[in-house]
């Protein structure tokens, strides 16, 4: 008696799910993207659409409003951005580090402090050797 195994490959799942993206009409062109996950529903990310469609094409389309301490922020957790920003672990990849290609411990800091608002004009980029200095002057005061 002679038994056949058949073996198959499992294909990567392909997102079924595609945003809802509304053009704005404005200098630089702008666009609003929909977000997922249980803090991005109902809300849209306002990026510049240069910056997305390299983002679409290079991270996916999926994004999700992320809270952590209270501060939210648009992150993905796929595994080929993980793979394409060069993050390693649990860390989700933040949607403002890679608009600004920020690398490391690089922070992007929003101007107007707004977390949904990823325009690059309202996102300024503090290298690693800087963040010393801005993370005294962000902290949070202790009483006297």
């Amino acid at each position: 008696m002679t038994t056949t195994t058949a073996t198959t490959t499992r294909q990567p799942r392909a997102s079924k799910v595609s945003p809802k993206v509304r053009h704005i009409e404005s200098n630089p062109p702008t666009v609003a993207v929909q977000l997922f996950g249980k803090h991005g529903e109902g809300r849209e990310v306002l990026l510049n659409e240069r910056d997305w469609t390299r983002i679409a094409a290079d991270y996916g389309e999926v994004w999700n409003v992320i809270s952590t301490g209270g501060y939210p922020y648009v992150a993905t957790s796929r595994r080929e951005a993980y793979q394409r920003s060069r993050h390693f672990g649990t860390t989700p990849v933040s949607l403002a580090k890679v608009i600004m290609r920020a690398k490391g411990r690089d922070r992007v800091v929003l101007r107007d402090g707004d977390a949904l608002n990823l325009q690059r004009s309202n996102l300024k980029l503090v290298k690693a050797a800087a963040r010393k200095k801005l993370d005294a002057i962000t902290a949070p005061r202790e009483a006297a």
